[in-house]
């Protein structure tokens, strides 16, 4: 017979896996947008020394907005389980910029599936 714990604890690690593997899938991309912004900033910079004084010149501290990347396959697959996953907690540190906007819902979410979960399983009869 399935011991329905077992099949708790399993369900409680899969979404951990998912929260963690989200939130590097986004890190890594939010870390690359800013090394191409960054890239972007000082070729601007090294540009603008030789252009004529008549030319626009652009504001290398200004923003870039990167467009989403939709993403299909597997990676689309875990970041849609994310976005249910962290769906309770996405009101929290909206307004503390990007990574905080992340970094605080997959935390509570981990505290609720992995911590939380696992000492609300053991309570559970045999």
């Amino acid at each position: 017979m399935i011991d329905v714990q077992s099949v708790l604890r399993v369900g409680s690690t899969i979404a951990c896996g998912i929260v963690i593997a989200a939130f590097a899938m986004w890190a890594t991309d939010e870390g690359q947008n800013g090394s191409d912004q960054q890239v972007a900033r000082l070729s601007q910079s090294d540009g603008r020394s030789g252009a004529p004084s008549g030319a626009p010149v652009t504001n290398p501290s200004a923003p870039v907005a990167a467009p989403e990347a939709e993403h299909g396959g597997v990676r689309g697959a875990i970041e849609d389980a994310n976005e249910a996953l962290l769906s309770p907690f996405d009101h929290v540190a909206q307004d503390g910029g990007p990574w905080a906007a992340h970094i605080f819902p997959a935390l509570l979410a981990l505290l609720t599936y992995g911590l939380l979960a696992r000492i609300l399983i053991a309570y559970l009869p045999r």
